[in-house]
């Protein structure tokens, strides 16, 4: 089981900052946190358990400030659930801190994690093919 510190790890040890991060980015982050929600409840529905995540929700700037070159200051991913309509995902946070599904246990963070660290793999690679 991935832990909550271990994907901010994760992230450093991709050498990745706030500056490698544009809208795009995001909205990558947000397909690839959706696959991972479709898998929960596909799994969900034949374990016949009641899931926890739905979707993230659509988000044209995800709530967030961005610098003068697209990079992002700050954003903020919700998701939709069973029972509620805007939790936190994933909040890239003014002070560097990134938070991960702040009111979920550690199980129902499980696939957040799975995708913010597949993502991280893959802006890593975006960030190297630049170069």
């Amino acid at each position: 089981m991935i832990n909550r510190d271990q994907a901010r790890e994760y992230f450093k040890e991709c050498v990745l900052t706030y500056n490698d991060i544009t809208i795009r980015d995001l909205k990558y982050l947000q397909v690839e946190v959706d696959n991972e929600f479709n898998k929960c409840r596909k799994a969900a529905i034949n374990d016949k358990a009641n899931g926890y995540w739905v979707r993230v929700n659509d988000a044209k700037y995800f709530k967030g400030e961005y610098g003068d070159d697209g990079h992002v200051i700050c954003a903020f991913l919700t998701a939709k659930g069973t029972y509620f309509t805007a939790r936190e995902v994933i909040s890239f946070n003014r002070s560097g801190f990134i938070g991960f599904c702040g009111e979920a246990d550690d199980n129902n963070t499980q696939p957040v994690l799975t995708a913010f660290m597949a993502w991280c793999e893959w802006v890593k690679s975006e960030k190297e093919a630049q170069k």
